[in-house]
Protein backbone atom coordinates (compact mmCIF):
# COMPACT_ATOMS: atom_id res chain seq x y z
CA UNK A 1 0.00 0.00 0.00
CA UNK A 2 2.83 2.38 0.89
CA UNK A 3 4.53 1.82 -2.46
CA UNK A 4 1.28 2.59 -4.30
CA UNK A 5 0.93 5.89 -2.43
CA UNK A 6 4.55 6.79 -3.22
CA UNK A 7 4.01 5.93 -6.88
CA UNK A 8 0.92 8.16 -7.06
CA UNK A 9 2.72 11.04 -5.33
CA UNK A 10 5.73 10.71 -7.66
CA UNK A 11 3.44 10.70 -10.70
CA UNK A 12 1.62 13.83 -9.51
CA UNK A 13 4.91 15.60 -8.85
CA UNK A 14 6.25 14.69 -12.30
CA UNK A 15 3.05 15.96 -13.92
CA UNK A 16 3.21 19.25 -12.01
CA UNK A 17 6.85 19.81 -12.99
CA UNK A 18 6.18 19.06 -16.67
CA UNK A 19 3.53 21.79 -16.90
CA UNK A 20 5.57 24.49 -15.18
CA UNK A 21 6.44 27.28 -17.64
CA UNK A 22 10.03 28.05 -18.55
CA UNK A 23 11.13 31.56 -17.54
CA UNK A 24 13.19 33.42 -20.13
CA UNK A 25 15.88 35.77 -18.85
CA UNK A 26 15.55 38.51 -21.48
CA UNK A 27 17.15 41.71 -20.16
CA UNK A 28 15.64 44.12 -22.70
CA UNK A 29 13.84 44.32 -26.02
CA UNK A 30 15.91 43.96 -29.18
CA UNK A 31 16.85 47.39 -30.52
CA UNK A 32 18.82 46.44 -33.64
CA UNK A 33 18.99 43.31 -35.79
CA UNK A 34 21.13 40.58 -34.28
CA UNK A 35 23.54 38.26 -36.08
CA UNK A 36 22.08 35.77 -38.57
CA UNK A 37 22.32 32.99 -35.97
CA UNK A 38 19.02 34.21 -34.51
CA UNK A 39 17.30 33.87 -37.87
CA UNK A 40 15.14 36.37 -39.74
CA UNK A 41 12.09 35.82 -37.51
CA UNK A 42 13.29 37.94 -34.58
CA UNK A 43 13.33 41.32 -36.33
CA UNK A 44 13.15 44.25 -33.85
CA UNK A 45 10.88 46.16 -36.24
CA UNK A 46 8.24 43.42 -35.77
CA UNK A 47 8.45 43.23 -31.97
CA UNK A 48 5.23 43.02 -29.95
CA UNK A 49 7.01 43.30 -26.59
CA UNK A 50 7.19 40.85 -23.72
CA UNK A 51 4.55 38.13 -23.70
CA UNK A 52 4.23 34.49 -22.76
CA UNK A 53 4.79 32.18 -25.72
CA UNK A 54 1.17 30.95 -25.77
CA UNK A 55 -0.14 34.56 -25.81
CA UNK A 56 2.15 35.70 -28.62
CA UNK A 57 0.01 36.86 -31.60
CA UNK A 58 2.97 36.43 -33.94
CA UNK A 59 4.87 33.33 -34.96
CA UNK A 60 8.36 34.10 -33.59
CA UNK A 61 9.64 34.26 -30.01
CA UNK A 62 13.01 35.23 -28.52
CA UNK A 63 13.98 33.54 -25.26
CA UNK A 64 17.28 33.94 -23.40
CA UNK A 65 18.25 31.05 -21.11
CA UNK A 66 21.60 31.06 -19.30
CA UNK A 67 22.84 33.88 -21.53
CA UNK A 68 22.05 32.06 -24.79
CA UNK A 69 19.44 33.71 -27.05
CA UNK A 70 17.25 31.47 -29.20
CA UNK A 71 14.67 32.59 -31.75
CA UNK A 72 11.83 30.07 -31.94
CA UNK A 73 9.97 30.23 -35.24
CA UNK A 74 6.52 28.93 -36.11
CA UNK A 75 3.20 28.90 -34.27
CA UNK A 76 3.45 25.21 -33.38
CA UNK A 77 6.88 25.78 -31.78
CA UNK A 78 5.43 28.60 -29.66
CA UNK A 79 2.56 26.49 -28.37
CA UNK A 80 4.94 23.68 -27.34
CA UNK A 81 7.48 26.07 -25.81
CA UNK A 82 5.43 27.05 -22.72
CA UNK A 83 7.68 30.02 -21.86
CA UNK A 84 7.21 33.29 -19.99
CA UNK A 85 9.00 36.69 -20.16
CA UNK A 86 10.30 36.37 -23.72
CA UNK A 87 9.93 38.78 -26.62
CA UNK A 88 7.19 38.20 -29.19
CA UNK A 89 7.54 39.02 -32.91
CA UNK A 90 5.10 39.03 -35.84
Amino acid sequence: MRSLILLVLASLLALAMAQRPMSCGNQGLLKKPKPPRLGPGCDPAKSKGYKSSHNCPGSNYLCVINGVATCYEGKSALKKLNAENGECFL
